[in-house]
């Protein structure tokens, strides 16, 4: 986990995405489909914990694939409590 508490894997591609403005420009950005074989690369890079492999991708739409399998922990989705 990441210091937010997400998934560390989620922290830097929402850094990477925000470090790269133009991507999230794109259209289209969450609906269109990539290369399986190019997803399958970038998971096996990201799980051996090889994130300066993204400083080599230039497909937005290959760092916005990633997000719909990412799993979030349900303590990320609980609601904040009143005493926090």
């Amino acid at each position: 986990m990441g210091p937010t508490g997400a998934p560390i894997i989620l922290e830097i591609l929402v850094n990477f995405l925000g470090n790269n403005p133009e991507y999230l420009k794109v259209e289209g950005l969450f609906r269109k489909s990539v290369s399986i074989d190019d997803k399958i690369e970038i998971l096996q890079e990201l799980n051996a914990k090889n994130y300066e492999f993204l400083s080599g991708v230039t497909d937005p739409h290959l760092i916005a694939s990633i997000f719909s399998i990412i799993k979030m922990p349900s303590k990320a989705l609980s609601p904040i409590s009143k005493s926090q």
